[in-house]
Parts: C-alpha cells; structure tokens; sequence
C-alpha cells in the first residue's frame, strides 16, 4: 500500500462499515414482520453481535480510541449482564477482529 492508501483506507473503511450496518439495518425492522426477529434466538443474537461488532471495528480501527482487547473485553461484559438479566440459553459467543 502505497502512502496515498494509506491514508485513504480509513475513508474507505469508515464508508464500508457504514455500508455494511445500512444494508442490515432493514433486518431489525420489526413494523413490517420480516425481518431477524422471526429467526431462531441464537440467530437473532449472531445478528446484534454482528452489528455491535461493526461498530467495535471502528473503534478499533478508525478511531483508534481502544485497543480490540479492551473493547472485547467490555462487550463480554455487556453479554454477562445480558445473561444475568434474562438469557439462560448459552454462554455468549466470542466474535473476534482480526
């Protein structure tokens, strides 16, 4: 990657998880019925985590502003209390960036 990529590709990157989170959006649309929440709970749940992680990959990698480690750790956090508060039907699944 030449220099001029170098500093282009976080534009692009920035673009592309926007993209990514506008084409999923219309899934989580529940006034028109079709969308995620008529699948399975498991497949539900892989669709909100695909989403936050999304928004996890900008952070990390835009931004700047953590470490993947550190946001990792905070969204395992999120899925605990998730657990605590109503889930009993599996320990949360670990999506990592790479």
């Amino acid at each position: 990657m030449n220099e001029v990529q170098r500093r282009a590709f976080p534009q692009r990157l920035d673009r592309a998880i926007d993209e990514a989170q506008a084409a999923l959006r219309p899934l989580f649309d529940s006034v028109n019925g079709a969308g995620v929440y008529h699948l399975p709970a498991e497949k539900q749940e892989l669709l909100h985590e695909i989403m936050l992680k999304l928004g996890m990959l900008r952070i990390v990698m835009i931004h700047c502003d953590e470490t993947a480690e550190n946001v990792h750790r905070r969204w395992l956090g999120l899925q605990s209390v998730r657990c605590r508060v109503g889930r009993t039907d599996d320990a949360p699944r670990r999506l990592t960036l790479s």
